[in-house]
């Protein structure tokens, strides 16, 4: 079951992102990098239909992808790549349909890069690939032994100014923009919206912050022992998890027990306890 939500939601976040191009990016030259973002450019200039242009490169990537990242990757990245062409030509009547042509292309670069990133996210967090240049950054990547988010920005990057070029500054600066939601949208599927904190807690009034957490906040906590590097001293931390609707008010009242207390706050994206996600301090 597992299995077949995960095959459910690629499709999901490829017919959103089929839709966002044919809607908000192509109509309007967004350009914001990959294949897709190669396809509008070769359509505007020879009119070449960018459904057959994607999967002529897609299939020459899967190819290239096999040879030099693997099987495991390019295993996870045939499906998306053969369905993402298919669905932007299913998907190309849209436009005829939904009129967008009155609406500020501000607007219209903003959901375009929301509807791609979450059709991006959805992807990438079931451990797909939807093809095109994410084999060219990851090949990068691997062979030039440089951080993939610098490999995306170079090449997704080059792609976009060559678009600028062609299409004129003010295309260039709605692609940025469409680049700038899609990636923001794409990591908070991917990666989680924070909906809690972890905080280390390090003080000489441990035993009240203790009865703080537990009495009032009625959060469990975690005591870990450490040795500081300075002096050789032993000390415990504590550790908790707090839902961000209580992190300031609890953070006050640790400065009223402790105003010396060392404090670490973390992110906590995703927050299990006997195997259920916690939300807002609740089980859900």
């Amino acid at each position: 079951m597992k299995k077949i939500s995960r095959y459910l939601k690629l499709l999901v976040g490829l017919f959103i992102m089929s839709l966002s191009f044919n809607l908000f990016l192509l109509n309007y030259d967004f350009n914001p990098g990959g294949v897709s973002g190669i396809s509008i450019v070769f359509n505007k200039l020879n009119g070449i239909d960018t459904s057959l242009f994607i999967l002529i490169c897609n299939i020459f990537l899967i190819i290239f992808s096999y040879f030099t990242l693997g099987w495991s990757f390019t295993k996870n990245t045939i499906i998306g790549a053969i369905l993402s062409p298919i669905l932007i030509k299913i998907t190309s009547f849209i436009p005829n349909i939904i009129d967008i042509s009155g609406t500020e292309k501000i607007f219209i670069a903003i959901l375009g890069g929301i509807l791609s990133g979450f059709g991006a996210g959805l992807i990438y967090k079931n451990g797909f690939s939807s093809g095109g240049t994410d084999v060219v950054e990851f090949t990068l990547s691997k062979y030039l032994k440089i951080p993939i988010n610098k490999a995306i920005m170079l090449v997704d990057g080059s792609i976009s100014i060559i678009g600028g070029l062609i299409f004129g500054l003010d295309k260039a600066f709605y692609s940025i923009i469409v680049l700038l939601c899609l990636s923001t949208v794409s990591n908070k599927i991917m990666v989680g919206i924070n909906n809690s904190k972890t905080l280390l807690i390090l003080s000489k009034k441990n035993r009240y912050i203790k009865e703080l957490l537990i009495n009032e906040f009625n959060t469990d906590i975690t005591l870990l022992k450490v040795r500081g590097g300075k002096y050789n001293q032993d000390h415990k931390i504590i550790m908790t998890v707090i839902s961000n609707d209580k992190y300031e008010k609890l953070k006050e009242c640790i400065k009223k027990v402790d105003k010396k207390a060392f404090l670490t706050i973390l992110k906590s994206y995703e927050v299990y306890n006997n195997n259920k996600m916690l939300k807002k301090g609740k089980e859900i």
